[in-house]
């Protein structure tokens, strides 16, 4: 059985690139569906390692526990074999922000920081909260065979910062073009680009947070910030980590 540990992170000598600001961390894990719902009971806002999410083949459908609070992964991110039980990882992660890809998922292949791997049902990625995917790692997209709205409707060089993904689904989905600017996560529902230069966005999508924020913040201090471009040290995101700490 998995047993879920978690902690509410207070940072004193400790200097880290990990963290969310006052965020419950819950470890990395390799779960089915089912086991979800024990994960999303505890609130967690960061994964601390890589989150694996699939069932048996041939298991059936099951009820979805989103994980709402979840905004940030440190490792990568893996789905497989969902079958008929999802058609969008929006259902589980609608607000994750941020795959970090440290460590990143390596094949022969590449590393990637998501991997999406023979999903039947799946019809889009549906991420609409990701802005930024790290690591120097890519995107795999593969035998999702009724994939619509991932493979070409999202721009993926701009969410991994210059890495084209790797794919064999077909796609097909068109945006909305009354409503999207050429990407979007479903027909409706448009990919947020941010501008060149600017990390982080506030509520209005404006480029105004501190240079130290990454994907989103809540106000104009580098203790505002939704998750670190760099480190996180006694509530604040710092560019460098202080001596003695580590």
């Amino acid at each position: 059985m998995y047993v879920l540990t978690y902690s509410v992170v207070f940072v004193l000598l400790l200097c880290s690139l990990l963290f969310v600001l006052t965020a419950a961390v819950c470890p990395g894990a390799k779960l089915t569906v089912s086991e979800l719902a024990e994960l999303g009971n505890k609130n967690c806002t960061v994964i601390e390692g890589s989150l694996e999410l699939n069932v048996d083949p041939g298991s059936g459908s099951g009820v979805i526990s989103p994980l709402e609070s979840v905004v940030q992964i440190t490792g990568s991110l893996l789905v497989s074999n969902l079958e008929e039980v999802i058609d969008s990882l929006g259902q589980i992660l609608p607000n994750l922000a941020v795959i970090r890809s440290q460590p990143a998922f390596g094949t022969p292949h590449g590393v990637f920081g998501l991997y999406v791997y023979r999903n039947s049902h799946l019809r889009s990625i549906g991420l609409r909260s990701l802005t930024h995917i790290l690591g120097n790692s890519r995107v795999l997209l593969w035998d999702n065979m009724a994939l619509m709205f991932g493979s070409s409707t999202v721009d993926w060089v701009r969410l991994t910062q210059g890495n084209s993904p790797l794919t064999n689904d077909r796609g097909g989905g068109l945006c909305n073009k009354s409503l999207c600017r050429g990407s979007c996560w479903e027909e409706n529902v448009c990919q947020q680009i941010l501008p060149d230069d600017c990390y982080a966005v506030d509520k209005n999508g404006d480029c105004s947070c501190h240079s130290e924020c990454l994907s989103k913040c809540y106000g104009p201090s580098a203790r505002d910030c939704l998750a670190c471009r760099h480190f996180y040290y006694n509530g604040s995101c710092v560019l460098t980590c202080p001596h003695g700490t580590y």
